[in-house]
């Protein structure tokens, strides 16, 4: 048990992480800054836990640094560390604040199909591979680092596509002020299959450029 609990500390503060991103995009009311503020997370998992699933799909195509358990690790601890802290925030002053924004961003989800979600989430796929591999060959904290981590995430916020991890805090926020519905679940299936094929799809792609390198 203590085991298990010492493996899941990584993947849950990576899901921590990426909370803190999704939570300053609802809450800061200019788009473009929040946008920009979005890509915190992914320079958290960079520099200190970096068991986040996104990750890790391209990660361990490249460089085998990662396994098919290990992956499902960081999956289940990523989808417990944003549970609970998406939990802890519906206690706060700050749902009465998000409200409406967090409404509108869960509603064009549910009016979207799946196709479309599929594509999108693809796309994500993509992105943040690029974003975790091309960060990871820069050095710790610095510019370079933080600008490859910020470009590549700004983009795939700004084009709309589709992250599991960050729909599961929007969805859980939506849930405790609205309310939860079966269509989430459906929506964060497609996404994770699209963000799979699409981390998977860069890491064999790029493999030869980026083995060893991160």
């Amino acid at each position: 048990m203590i085991s298990f609990i010492k493996k899941m500390t990584g993947p849950m503060m990576c899901g921590f992480y990426s909370s803190l991103g999704a939570a300053a995009y609802l809450i800061i009311p200019n788009r473009t800054v929040a946008t920009l503020f979005f890509a915190l997370g992914i320079w958290l998992v960079i520099n200190f836990h970096k068991q986040l699933f996104i990750r890790v799909i391209p990660v361990m195509t490249t460089t085998g640094k990662f396994d098919i358990k290990e992956a499902l690790f960081a999956l289940l601890g990523n989808t417990i560390g944003v549970l609970i802290t998406a939990t802890l925030m519906s206690f706060t002053r700050v749902m009465a604040e998000i409200h409406d924004t967090v409404g509108s961003v869960v509603d064009a989800r549910l009016g979207d199909n799946f196709i479309s979600l599929l594509i999108l989430s693809i796309f994500c796929g993509m992105v943040v591979a690029y974003a975790v591999l091309t960060s990871s060959k820069q050095e710790k904290g610095s510019f370079a680092q933080i600008f490859y981590a910020g470009v590549f995430i700004a983009a795939f916020v700004f084009c709309g596509f589709e992250n599991y991890i960050v729909n599961v805090y929007f969805f859980m926020i939506y849930g405790y002020a609205y309310e939860f519905s079966m269509s989430l679940l459906s929506i964060l299936g497609i996404v994770l299959i699209g963000n799979i094929i699409g981390g998977l799809f860069i890491g064999f792609v790029e493999k030869k450029h980026m083995e060893d390198k991160v």
